[in-house]
């Protein structure tokens, strides 16, 4: 799950495109007295929950089938990070939480692409409590990324591929003609 878009939160207010490889949507508690629970991350509204099936069910079959009558879930936006601060029974200050729905998402194959490292170093430094003082940018270096639209591609394709030959072979056969 890619996302562009997040919920209002002191962690998510500098984040733009982070990137999550396995992530779970999460079910959010009612926020209770004393206790705020907001939505830090969301999946798009097209996104639906759809029930695991059982270990067995799940097995590859060699017979063909078909599944009549299933059911399409409904498509709603879906929590994937939830923050949560709040005074515990009998304790003096708040406490913070902030639950993630993929772990991936902060590891050493995807920390250094899209924001991934900021917005793992905003809920650190929110956890901490120290969201007030100046953000620092993470000094992972990243490889220049070149994305080109599908036509810029059969253009770039259509020069490299069938262009570029076409004109050393016509260069060839002039200088061939030349010579001969």
């Amino acid at each position: 799950v890619a996302v562009t878009a997040y919920e209002p939160h002191v962690i998510t207010k500098d984040i733009s495109y982070t990137f999550y490889p396995g992530v779970r949507p999460l079910q959010r508690l009612e926020a209770r007295a004393g206790r705020e629970v907001s939505a830090l991350v969301q999946s798009s509204a097209h996104s639906y929950r759809q029930a695991l099936a059982e270990r067995a069910e799940r097995q590859i079959h060699t017979e063909h089938h078909t599944e009549h009558g299933a059911q399409t879930p409904a498509q709603a936006p879906q929590d994937l990070a939830v923050a949560s601060e709040g005074r515990l029974r009998g304790a003096a200050s708040t406490a913070r939480v902030v639950v993630v729905g993929d772990a991936d998402f902060a590891s050493n194959s995807f920390y250094p692409y899209a924001a991934n490292s900021d917005l793992t170093l905003a809920m650190v430094r929110w956890l901490l409590r120290e969201d007030s003082r100046p953000a620092i940018a993470s000094r992972i270096p990243l490889p220049p990324v070149l994305i080109l639209t599908k036509p810029q591609m059969q253009w770039v394709f259509a020069l490299v591929e069938v262009v570029l030959p076409a004109l050393v072979g016509l260069c060839g056969a002039l200088v061939w003609w030349r010579r001969r």
